[in-house]
């Protein structure tokens, strides 16, 4: 399976704030962006909170996907400062249905791979991805 998306180089980032207030319902500033990274403390604080028990089905899916979003960003492909989730994996979450068929394993094995091969030609001073799997 071949995923696509937007190419979130040509989005400014308004278009960041309102495509993560759609697939996780809640609304960011400027300021919880660092380049086409967002801040995960924003997003941690939405969805960590405590359920009403009044939630609808579609209110439980958008703190799916922002929970998602962080397993993706924090431990599968983290980015090396570990407070930054890249936008890009945004894309990965529009079919919610979709998720589950995708190929974490490989992927996660990819980005791994791609941060030590980065690490070991030198001028590397931090690393990201799954180090608990080194």
């Amino acid at each position: 399976m071949v995923v696509t998306g937007p190419s979130w180089s040509l989005h400014p980032k308004q278009y960041r704030i309102d495509v993560i207030e759609r697939l996780h319902g809640v609304r960011l500033s400027l300021n919880h962006f660092s380049g086409y990274k967002v801040k995960k403390e924003p997003l941690e604080a939405w969805i960590l909170r405590a359920f009403t028990g009044s939630e609808t089905d579609d209110d439980l899916i958008l703190r799916a996907r922002g929970f998602i979003f962080l397993l993706i960003g924090g431990h599968m492909l983290p980015h090396f400062s570990g407070n930054l989730v890249h936008v890009r994996y945004l894309s990965l979450l529009e079919d919610f249905d979709a998720i589950r068929t995708y190929s974490w394993g490989s992927c996660v094995f990819w980005f791994l791979y791609r941060q030590l091969c980065t690490a070991a030609l030198g001028g590397a001073r931090q690393i990201g991805g799954a180090l608990v799997l080194v």
